[in-house]
């Protein structure tokens, strides 16, 4: 999954076309979706990631910044694992990730959030809730509605922006979370 994330985010930044460490990273993550079993190519997306985000820097969206602490919390892992025997790499990294990782997201939401809790977020004609809206919109030839939709879009926004970390926080809830 993570692999299939990396093209995506490629897929819709396409300036990676133009820089060896973007190609590097399309064609590790593309080695990863095609043997996720083979940990060092994960290893190797992960380091092209980062040397990609590098490159980018600092003109980059948050969830490539996001990516890339990610990226690093599993090359810094395996660091710590260099003895471990090749084939119980993956899991003995993956098992000692999750739980940074975890906390990753939950900074990540947690930040969306308190960034949201200003006026020009909370005033419909200043939002950039109601300007996504009128963007989706866009890309399909479509008038966005205004008015009371928009301010629905941004309440609903802050709300899943506020209540995923809460839903994530709790084993119960974590499926919840997800399918949020």
């Amino acid at each position: 999954m993570w692999a299939a994330t990396q093209v995506l985010d490629l897929l819709c930044f396409p300036q990676w076309v133009e820089h060896p460490a973007g190609v590097a990273l399309f064609l590790s993550a593309l080695a990863v979706l095609a043997r996720p079993s083979a940990f060092g190519r994960t290893l190797l997306m992960a380091g092209s990631s980062l040397v990609y985000l590098y490159i980018r820097s600092p003109i980059t969206p948050n969830h490539i910044l996001f990516e890339g602490f990610v990226n690093l919390t599993i090359l810094l892992v395996a660091l710590r694992h260099s003895r471990v025997p090749r084939q119980a790499l993956g899991a003995a990294v993956f098992q000692e990730a999750v739980p940074y990782m975890r906390a990753l997201l939950l900074a990540l939401y947690g930040f969306a959030f308190l960034h949201k809790l200003n006026w020009d977020f909370l005033t419909p004609a200043t939002s950039c809730a109601g300007f996504m809206l009128d963007g989706i919109f866009g890309r399909f030839e479509l008038t966005a509605p205004g008015g009371p939709v928009k301010s629905v879009v941004l309440w609903v926004s802050l709300m899943a922006e506020g209540g995923i970390p809460l839903l994530l926080l709790f084993r119960r809830t974590r499926r919840l979370a997800l399918l949020a």
